[in-house]
């Protein structure tokens, strides 16, 4: 901030100022700018569904392949219209709702979900999901965050492989018969 003193006939008198040096806060501010576009960035190519969750599993921030991978848009999931939930293969519920109470109530705790969804249009999705608790100021699951990958074809081609096995198997038991 400055002052200026004029004169009585309009000339200036004298000048007061004082200078400060925001030298580090414009370094924050360009390496917050920075950090930002990073993280944009990879949410933005994320093959993926990046997410946070508070403690009644109500999503705050959702996104990624969204629409792909469910036929739901982030707004359905944000405004909710849909919960992810209502969606879960109905066999696959117990285990994946074991490790979100643990995620709900250990500190830290980090863990990992394969189950299936069934999607808008009734084509079941393979999903591998990894999730981890955050903490609070006071040292407590305060929300919870993760990110989900559609591993179906994964999961499919685990399946032909051992239905070949499965073939190459019979073929072998059953070749003295033919010889």
């Amino acid at each position: 901030e400055g002052m200026v003193s004029y004169r009585e006939n309009g000339a200036v008198d004298f000048i007061c100022g004082a200078g400060i040096d925001i030298t580090a806060q414009k370094r924050t501010e360009s390496a917050l700018r920075l950090s930002e576009e990073r993280y944009r960035s990879f949410v933005q190519n994320l093959q993926g569904i990046a997410y946070r969750l508070d403690m009644n599993l109500r999503p705050v921030f959702i996104h990624g392949n969204v629409e792909k991978l469910t036929g739901y848009r982030e707004d359905e999931f944000l405004n909710g219209m849909v919960r992810w939930k209502h969606f879960i293969f109905s066999e696959d519920i117990p285990s994946l709702r074991a490790n979100i109470d643990r995620a709900r109530t250990i500190p830290n705790y980090t863990g990992e979900n394969t189950y299936r969804i069934i999607r808008k249009d009734g084509t079941l999705c393979w999903i591998r999901e990894y999730l981890s608790s955050v903490c609070g100021e006071d040292g407590l699951p305060a929300a919870i965050q993760g990110i989900v990958y559609d591993i179906t074809a994964e999961k499919q081609a685990e399946e032909s492989l051992r239905a070949s096995d499965a073939r190459y198997r019979l073929l072998a038991e059953n070749m003295r018969d033919v010889i």
